[in-house]
């Protein structure tokens, strides 16, 4: 049976490490990679560097160093950008540097002071390919004295080093994959709950048009809501039980750059308090005993159009607050998550209690 060589063994022992990644131990593993190289090609620091615009993107940077060396340092080589190091790894080009400072060519300034600053005696860097483009690249230093870089070595710094480019954008893919179903997902949940309230919406009989009337006051109240109607301010309606409330709230709605949006009603004496949070902000499955599925809230079901709620004086004190912030930064978590969500809803309010007297009343 012939032998395994050394550079097949680490291989195979970076490969196999590497198959079962995870996100959370991606980082961890791969630096472990790194030492691995850094050990067989006998080197006392290996970087992992991707090619992005810095410092507007910040790309990862990876090393590992032997201790007691300098570490490579990721905010220095910012001002590598469109440097000869640069453009050459880019265009597909080897940097190999026996004597960093002999072989460097000349307008290599950048280049020189950052080996300088941290001590690197001799570099081999070799550029990765993705999906047929320069992506990242691997590189070799030595700081305790120059090195000799032979085809052989670059070669198999190459070889190794797509496995980790491989790794690395491979396990990107995937969470940008799972990111976009994940949208999809919750895309899919909103539309359906929209239909869900669109169709009992149209089984509601009595919705009112038009309001007729031709007296001084109903022509002042109109008014008013046309002059409200075209902003994005929150609107309080007040009035006895049975004066058109609802009615009004839909003419404001009709009438704004939001008509083409929902108008999504929340009856609040409706709503046992125990479960007004979840009816508005949505809660996730497993939430609470009862929520055997995942629940978009009203407000999501509103977003970018208008969200009515009727009798608003029954809203329990401790959801205020919460609808606070949504008015004031359009925020909100649904119960039992920790994720900060956005909903861009304008708020239409009617209570038949004059709340100026019962604030007064205490």
């Amino acid at each position: 049976m012939e032998e395994i060589s050394p550079f097949e063994r680490v291989l195979a022992s970076v490969s196999l490490r590497l198959e079962n990644l995870t996100e959370k131990n991606l980082e961890v593993e791969l630096v472990w990679a790194l030492g691995e190289v850094a050990g067989f090609f006998e080197v006392q620091r290996v970087v992992l560097l991707e090619f992005k615009d810095w410092p507007e993107v910040q790309p990862f940077f990876l090393s590992w160093v032997r201790p007691g060396v300098l570490p490579a340092l990721a905010d220095k080589v910012a001002p590598l950008v469109g440097s000869w190091y640069h453009r050459t790894l880019l265009g597909g080009g080897v940097v190999r540097l026996s004597n960093v400072f002999e072989d460097l060519p000349a307008g290599t300034d950048p280049e020189k002071a950052y080996c300088e600053l941290i001590g690197i005696k001799s570099v081999l860097s070799v550029p990765l390919k993705f999906q047929g483009r320069v992506a990242c690249a691997l590189a070799l230093n030595t700081v305790d004295a120059p090195r000799v870089w032979t085809d052989t070595a670059v070669e198999r710094a190459g070889a190794i080093g797509q496995i980790l480019a491989n790794v690395i954008y491979r396990k990107q893919a995937e969470a940008t994959l799972r990111k976009h179903l994940s949208e999809i997902e919750e895309l899919k949940e909103r539309l359906q709950t929209e239909t869900q309230y669109l169709r009992q919406e149209v089984q509601v009989p009595g919705g009112i048009e038009e309001v007729i009337g031709r007296s001084t006051a109903l022509r002042s109240c109109l008014s008013l809501a046309a002059q409200v109607a075209p902003t994005a301010s929150t609107v309080l309606l007040q009035g006895e039980t049975g004066t058109g409330k609802e009615v009004l709230a839909n003419l404001i709605h009709r009438w704004s750059p939001r008509a083409g949006s929902p108008l999504v009603k929340v009856n609040c004496p409706a709503i046992p308090a125990s479960l007004f949070e979840s009816e508005l902000f949505g809660h996730e499955k497993g939430a609470f005993t009862g929520a055997d599925q995942t629940r978009v809230g009203r407000f999501e079901v509103a977003d970018g159009g208008t969200l009515f709620l009727d009798e608003i004086s029954e809203l329990p004190l401790e959801i205020q607050s919460k609808l606070l912030r949504v008015l004031q930064d359009g925020q909100f978590q649904r119960v039992g998550s920790s994720q900060t969500r956005r909903a861009d809803v304008r708020l239409v309010a009617a209570t038949n209690r004059d709340l100026g007297r019962a604030v007064a009343e205490g």
